[in-house]
C-alpha cells in the first residue's frame, strides 16, 4: 500500500509508517502518512495538518477505534483521512475536514470495495486513480 501511493505522489512527497503526526493536543500515529517536505524537514519535528495531504489507518480489530480518530483527524483539519477497513473488505474515504466545532469530522464519507479505484489528491489536487484492490494489504 505505502509504495502504490509513494508512486503517484509528486517530488517534494514522501511516506511516513506507523510514525507520529502532531495535533493541536495529541500526537496520533496513522498506519501511513503521506507528508510534503523531505524527511530531514522532520528530524525536529512531527508533521501537522498542513504539512500532511493524507492519514491511512489499517482496520481489522479497530475499526471502532480509527473511525472516532476521523474526529481527532477532521478537528485538526487533516485533509482526507482512509480506513482500509479489512473485515469489511472496503476502503473508507473522509474528505472535506469541518475543523473544531461541536462535531469535529468530516463532511464527506466514501465508501470503496476492492474492485473500483479511488482518485488520490494531495491537498485537493487531483494526481491519478488507484485500483482500491491494489492498495489492500
Amino acid at each position: 500500500m505505502e509504495t502504490a501511493l509513494l508512486r503517484l505522489c509528486p517530488d517534494g512527497w514522501f511516506t511516513r509508517v506507523q510514525d507520529s503526526v502532531t495535533t493541536e493536543d495529541s500526537e496520533p500515529e496513522p498506519d501511513i502518512a503521506v507528508i510534503r517536505g523531505s524527511i530531514r524537514d522532520f528530524v525536529e519535528h512531527h508533521p501537522s495538518a498542513q504539512e500532511t495531504g493524507l492519514v491511512v489507518e489499517v482496520a481489522d480489530s479497530s475499526v471502532a477505534r480509527d473511525r472516532f480518530k476521523c474526529r481527532i483527524y477532521g478537528r485538526a483539519r487533516f485533509p482526507e483521512y482512509w480506513i482500509f477497513n479489512l473485515g469489511e473488505q472496503r476502503l473508507e474515504v473522509y474528505r472535506d475536514p469541518t475543523g473544531p466545532g461541536l462535531e469535529p469530522g468530516y463532511q464527506r464519507r466514501d465508501f470503496y470495495t476492492p474492485e473500483v479505484s479511488v482518485a488520490i489528491r494531495l491537498f485537493g489536487v487531483y494526481l491519478g486513480v488507484i485500483s482500491v484492490q491494489d492498495l489492500f494489504p
